[in-house]
């Protein structure tokens, strides 16, 4: 959501390489390439950094919410 939000505001968002997180096979496959996009970008960096984990099927809270949306430029 937050890579079609950016897309809709005109702002680029070329095809990025893999970020690497280790528990990527966790997330739901229309998720990878936003996934990736947002770590490549700086909007998220996931929720363990050894080993690089993006915890994709845990809570999301207010607070990581409002740091993400604050980090979009």
């Amino acid at each position: 959501m937050i890579r079609n939000t950016i897309c809709a505001a005109g702002m680029d968002i070329n095809t990025v390489a893999d970020a690497g997180f280790e528990d990527m096979g966790d997330a739901s496959d229309w998720a990878v390439e936003g996934i990736n996009f947002c770590y490549a970008s700086g909007v998220m960096n996931g929720t363990n950094a050894s080993p690089l984990l993006f915890s994709p099927k845990s809570m999301y809270t207010r607070q990581e919410s409002i740091v993400t949306l604050d980090r979009i430029n």
